[in-house]
């Protein structure tokens, strides 16, 4: 929610500085939020380190032995066969993200008027302001991984419709749609990568690694399938060739995904 809330600001703010064209002032602001951003790096740093000390004595962790490059390769590999459809599917989510980052602006450009060419990103930017506060008692009814992969296939099937849609409004009203059921996927996939932190500790590090890797490999290849594929098909073919993907990508995890994911790593944390 926090996030979202940034991305939307954050435009309003550059505009407002930026007008006509771009001026030194620009950067002049640029750096003034970097610098409010250390400021409150260094306060929430000094906060936690002052938290740990008080909290020493009352939880002992257990200590966790160093283990060699290979090791940690293998256990990797281990622990990404345990979990790697839902490694996918954040992979897949976030080439999603990136999708829209790339060629949703320029999409928006032809939608016409000001006012629809601005809205058609802000109903893509949202849904997250909203989803955040009840997507906790859907993951509750339907299980986490379960409402991550259906919230992607309703989304996609959306998505799909882009091709079909010529009336500007309808199209921003459509992806709003499609953008609240994608999004839902976010929280309810990264609870699950909570609950595995919280059942294997040591593991914890490992995980989050690797939710990182497939985050950032995502975002590599988004754009560079929104590039070619707006380039040869066009933009509102470009997200409807993605839903079609998303759809398929969805049914097959539901397929593969154990309804019960528990990670073991053996001895090689010990």
């Amino acid at each position: 929610v926090f996030v979202t809330l940034g991305y939307l600001l954050a435009p309003l703010v550059a505009c407002f500085f930026i007008g006509d064209i771009v001026t030194a002032k620009l950067f002049f602001v640029v750096w003034l939020f970097l610098g409010l951003a250390l400021i409150f790096f260094v306060i929430l740093f000094f906060i936690s380190y002052k938290n740990k000390k008080t909290a020493i004595g009352l939880v002992e962790d257990a200590p966790r032995k160093q283990i060699t490059f290979l090791k940690e390769i293998h256990l990797w590999k281990r622990i990404g066969n345990f979990i790697l459809p839902i490694l996918f599917l954040t992979f897949f989510l976030n080439i999603m993200d990136a999708f829209y980052w790339t060629i949703g602006p320029l999409l928006s450009e032809r939608l016409g008027m000001d006012g629809e060419r601005g809205l058609f990103m802000t109903t893509f930017l949202l849904p997250p302001l909203i989803v955040g506060w009840f997507v906790g008692k859907i993951t509750k009814r339907l299980g986490k991984k379960h409402t991550a992969f259906f919230s992607l296939i309703l989304g996609s099937l959306f998505l799909i419709t882009f091709i079909f849609i010529k009336n500007p409004i309808l199209l921003i009203l459509v992806n709003f749609v499609a953008s609240f059921f994608l999004t839902m996927s976010f929280p309810a996939i990264n609870g699950a990568y909570a609950d595995y932190m919280s059942e294997t500790p040591k593991a914890e590090k490992e995980i989050a690694t690797m939710v990182d890797s497939f985050t950032n490999l995502g975002y590599i290849i988004g754009p560079i399938a929104a590039g070619f594929s707006s380039q040869y098909l066009g933009y509102t073919e470009s997200f409807a060739l993605l839903g079609c993907f998303g759809v398929v990508v969805g049914f097959i995890l539901i397929v593969v995904t154990p309804k019960k994911i528990n990670i073991k790593v053996g001895n090689l944390l010990r």
